[in-house]
């Protein structure tokens, strides 16, 4: 087997645990002086596209992919697939940042904005320090509660149980910083 499908065998995981779901994770493409100059990723988007595009990529296919697909796929069939993502217009087109980008890049910035100003907050009303400090890292561990509780009621997990959790944690990390000084 070439060193690209070994390549392309080790870099994703191409099955899951989940019998008969095959998946493959990759972000092939052409990299521009624009790409390169702003994506640390950008070299290896070539070289998984030159993997993708290499003809024994239809021998790594029919060996990765679970007997009951494979059985029903045909050598042209593998090629076809080869063939489509090698020629797929959206792969050599350039990186562009989007609206919906720059509204996720906000949603981000606003997330750590309201995670983190009210726990700054009491430095900025309350004179005394320490009282200021004892304050804020009573709302730290506030926030980390309800940090957990609205993750255990997304994930299914009690909401107690993961707010406190969480609230755990965060009366571990603050017992840390106090013993060190802070």
């Amino acid at each position: 087997m070439p060193e690209a499908a070994r390549t392309m065998v080790i870099f994703p995981t191409l099955l899951t645990s989940v019998e008969g779901v095959s998946e493959l994770m990759c972000h092939p493409g052409r990299a521009d002086e624009k790409l390169l100059s702003g994506s640390t990723y950008a070299r290896e988007r070539e070289r998984e596209l030159a993997i993708l595009c290499d003809r024994e990529i239809r021998t790594l296919l029919a060996e990765v992919l679970p007997e009951q697909v494979a059985a029903d796929l045909s050598t042209g069939d593998l090629e076809s697939v080869r063939r489509a993502v090698a020629t797929h217009p959206d792969l050599h087109a350039p990186a562009r940042v989007q609206g919906e980008d720059l509204l996720a890049a906000l949603g981000v910035f606003l997330v750590v904005v309201a995670s983190t100003f009210p726990v700054a907050l009491p430095f900025l009303l309350i004179h005394d320090v320490s009282l200021a400090k004892t304050v804020s890292r009573g709302l730290s561990l506030a926030l980390l509660f309800v940090g957990g509780y609205a993750v255990g009621r997304y994930s299914g997990v009690r909401p107690v149980w993961m707010g406190l959790a969480m609230l755990g944690i965060g009366a571990v990390l603050v017992a840390a910083v106090t013993a060190l000084g802070g």
